[in-house]
């Protein structure tokens, strides 16, 4: 049976769970909270697609997340986009990186 992995890193060339020290995993941990981009983009494999044509697009899906990150703690926000623009998978990976935050919240 494999182990559990906290990292999924779906980015090719970048190091996996098991090839990285603790200190490294603790530094992603910490740009994954801080960055919901990153988080997106390098864990969860949501970075967009030629090929597939599908996928978060960077200059539009990046400032969405970065406004989020400031603003994160208002009590409600709103996201108003048209259909088939990843709204769910940027709240999928808001609720994930909150949990990463604080695991005891969840």
């Amino acid at each position: 049976m494999k182990p559990n992995r906290p990292f999924v890193n779906t980015t090719p060339g970048r190091p996996t769970a098991e090839e990285m020290d603790a200190r490294d995993k603790y530094k992603e941990l910490g740009r994954c909270i801080r960055s919901s981009w990153y988080l997106a983009t390098e864990y969860l494999g949501y970075q967009y697609s030629e090929t597939a044509g599908v996928g978060l697009v960077e200059r539009v899906h990046e400032p969405i997340c970065k406004w989020y990150d400031r603003h994160r703690d208002e009590p409600r926000i709103g996201i108003w986009m048209a259909r088939g623009r990843h709204k769910t998978t940027l709240v999928v990976t808001w609720i994930i990186q909150d949990i990463l935050r604080d695991p005891t919240q969840s």
